[in-house]
């Protein structure tokens, strides 16, 4: 019982270790697009086609239409200088954009999610000098599922990253060899 005592100084140092956290952080946000450019560079520079008129094939766009979407596949297919690689490569390239979009919003939602915490345990460390301990035992569970949240958001985004990697890798791979 008289461990709960220490709970005010635990949420206000479980504040300060995840506000100084967030300083480190808040640089260091990794966004997988920049490996995704290069992918994409390289890829016009192989099949040697104008970069606006595929990129409405590669990236969901709001600029592009579903007739511009048709009628470039229909261009491209009529191209006998594009395989059938590289109309495949179009599509592995599409479904690399899908999964950094997930990524990204992973990568948002974790680092709200961690200001939110950092808020919280603030306020209710505050809080928690003054209030019962029936009460405090509440800040404390709110505190720990949200951690728990964090926690998985951080095995998810694993996984995600390690699906691009390998996808993208395997693409710079067919890249490399035509």
């Amino acid at each position: 019982m008289k461990y709960f005592i220490m709970l005010p100084e635990f949420l206000l140092g479980v504040a300060l270790a995840l506000f100084i956290s967030l300083l480190a952080w808040g640089d260091q946000i990794r966004k997988p697009k920049e490996e995704l450019l290069i992918i994409e560079k390289n890829y016009f520079k192989n099949i040697k086609k104008e970069k606006t008129k595929i990129l409405p094939l590669l990236r969901q766009s709001s600029k592009s239409s579903f007739q511009d979407r048709i009628n470039t596949i229909f261009d491209l297919g009529a191209d006998k200088n594009i395989s059938a690689s590289d109309l495949e490569l179009i599509t592995k390239i599409k479904d690399l954009h899908k999964i950094r979009n997930k990524i990204e919003n992973y990568y948002d939602n974790r680092y709200n999610t961690t200001i939110g915490l950092t808020v919280l345990s603030f306020f209710f460390g505050g809080l928690s000098f003054f209030l019962r301990l029936e009460i405090n035992l509440v800040f404390l569970s709110i505190v720990i599922i949200t951690i728990f949240y964090l926690l998985k958001n951080l095995h998810t985004t694993n996984k995600k990253e390690k699906l691009f990697f390998k996808k993208l890798y395997n693409i710079l791979d067919k890249l490399e060899d035509s």
